[in-house]
């Protein structure tokens, strides 16, 4: 049986598998936490173009951004391949006290 939880050495750090998609019953959700720093995520979200969020796009990826964290899960879940994202968000609250990032 596989994990839920995964603490890796990647800039994703801690990373959580929420299981099967509710929308379309295929996908798998990923949700991963970094606390320390998030400079790498502050500034792949400032290079790329935005891929689709959610609301206004506060929180929206980066396709540089998307293909990092993919990049990562792959590493991590030693996987050949982790499949586009219908959607991606991501808050980086690298201002002090905070000093973390969160995506899925």
């Amino acid at each position: 049986m596989a994990t839920k939880y995964a603490v890796s050495m990647t800039p994703l750090m801690q990373t959580y598998d929420f299981g099967v998609s509710k929308t379309n019953s295929k996908g798998v959700l990923n949700t991963g936490y970094s606390d320390g720093n998030t400079r790498l995520w502050r500034e792949a979200l400032c290079s790329g173009k935005l891929v689709t969020g959610i609301g206004d796009n506060s929180i929206a990826m980066t396709n540089l951004s998307v293909y990092l964290a993919r990049k990562y899960y792959a590493e991590i879940f030693n996987l050949a391949d982790v499949p586009e994202p219908n959607s991606a968000v991501m808050s980086v609250w690298d201002q002090n006290p905070i000093g973390v990032s969160w995506y899925s």
